[in-house]
């Protein structure tokens, strides 16, 4: 818990490196880490294309972890979609939902266990993932 109070007007910036939930588990914040983009056209997920990301394959990532903290950039096509993002070779959740020809972007947690990334969406939807933080 960080509490700030300033007594006139300011600028504050807090920088957090490491940080414990109250399960004690331990999170490194990281610099955004850009680990998947879609440009023109390609890695696209789609229903059809799920697209798996080897975190290890970057610089500043282990190979394994149990969670990772995403910030993904979604612009929506000529429908809605929702973005799904999950560990491979299970469920995966949606974590976002994008409007036709809007973009949004949305944080969370994701639990990997270890495992590698996947991303997919219901109807073709371009992204930008990055990686925030891990645990």
């Amino acid at each position: 818990k960080v509490c700030v109070s300033v007594s006139s007007n300011a600028k504050v910036k807090v920088t957090v490196r490491r940080a414990w939930t109250s399960g004690d588990r331990r999170i490194t914040v990281t610099d955004p880490i850009k680990v998947l983009e879609s440009i023109d056209g390609r890695k696209v997920p789609s229903r059809a294309n799920v697209i798996r990301v080897q975190l290890g394959s970057f610089e500043g990532l282990p190979r394994r972890v149990g969670y990772v903290l995403l910030s993904v950039t979604a612009t929506g096509g000529e429908e809605n979609s929702s973005v799904v993002i999950g560990r491979c070779g299970v469920r995966r959740t949606r974590f976002m939902t994008v409007t036709a020809g809007q973009q949004s972007t949305q944080e969370g947690w994701v639990r990997l266990r270890g495992g590698d990334l996947c991303v997919s969406a219901s109807k073709p939807t371009p992204v930008v993932v990055n990686v925030l933080g891990i645990g």
